[in-house]
């Protein structure tokens, strides 16, 4: 069985293999009975989710995770990349809709320069079977590589990846840039709660304490400890760097299917009820326009 609380899964919306109604009965199915959507760059699938989770006895909290970069440096700026969780955001808050509306066009343009790349290195795919691929989704590279695999141009999506349209292949098209600061401020403005994604993620491009002593007075709340894999070794120092930064916690499987992330099944870390009531407190402090 696993642990009753989850709050990091994704749907087809995003990046994940399952639908809202797959992802609550797998959910149901093992004992999750809290469950965190919280699907790249959109809230789409978040009311259908919510709805078939009541029917299933389970709570889904609404959530979204934003892909931004943070600027470093003066003389020669580079930027981390850094994911930012959004839980309890109101789906339907006007600025988090229009925002995440425009970043899903630039992902279009981005996959179609990317398209247009891989015709003129003699690779050609059709952008309509990359929009496909992603159906009811956010379009990524994925479906790019996915489009490459099937037209017989890579044997697998790594290898498309590697050689191809990863950073620094030759139909690479960079990510516009969503500043880290601006989407911890949309989430709070949408009553949301900003938590840092899978930190350890970070750590060779940047000391954490520094990263979150620039974060947290932007209203950074949260920290992602008890992510899918890491340690008991590794949570509790990332329980122990929270709590010097007067951070709540948080965690979760990072579940996208078993087909996708066949290592991150839906439950797999313990993560507390406390995180929960911690998550709902903070919603609240926000909401009433205090830091939490």
């Amino acid at each position: 069985m696993a642990n009753t609380i989850d709050l990091h899964a994704h749907t087809h919306y995003s990046d994940g293999s399952r639908s809202p109604a797959e992802l609550v009965a797998e959910a149901a199915a093992v004992g999750v009975r809290v469950l965190g959507l919280t699907d790249h760059d959109t809230v789409a699938g978040v009311e259908e989710t919510a709805c078939l989770g009541t029917k299933a006895g389970i709570r889904v909290i609404p959530g979204v995770e934003f892909s931004t970069s943070l600027p470093l440096g003066v003389e020669t700026v580079r930027r981390v990349p850094l994911h930012i969780l959004g839980y309890l955001v109101d789906p339907a808050e006007e600025e988090l809709v229009d925002t995440l509306a425009f970043h899903a066009q630039a992902r279009v343009r981005r996959m179609r320069r990317m398209v247009d790349r891989l015709g003129a290195s003699g690779l050609p795919v059709a952008v309509e079977r990359v929009l496909a691929l992603a159906g009811v989704g956010t379009v990524g590279r994925v479906h790019v590589a996915q489009a490459l695999v099937e037209a017989g141009h890579a044997t697998d999506i790594s290898d498309a990846f590697g050689r191809l349209i990863g950073r620094g292949g030759p139909a690479y098209v960079p990510r516009a840039p969503v500043d880290t600061e601006g989407a911890i401020r949309l989430i709070r403005g949408a009553g949301g709660v900003p938590v840092l994604a899978h930190p350890m993620d970070y750590l060779g491009q940047i000391d954490l304490d520094l990263l979150l002593g620039r974060l947290v007075p932007a209203g950074l709340a949260g920290l992602e400890a008890d992510y899918g894999g890491y340690d008991a070794a590794t949570r509790a120092t990332l329980k122990a760097t929270a709590a010097r930064h007067g951070l709540l916690t948080t965690g979760g499987s990072d579940f996208h299917g078993s087909d996708v992330k066949p290592d991150r099944p839906l439950g797999m870390e313990p993560v507390p009820e406390a995180a929960v009531a911690a998550l709902d407190e903070a919603a609240t402090v926000i909401r009433a326009g205090n830091r939490p």
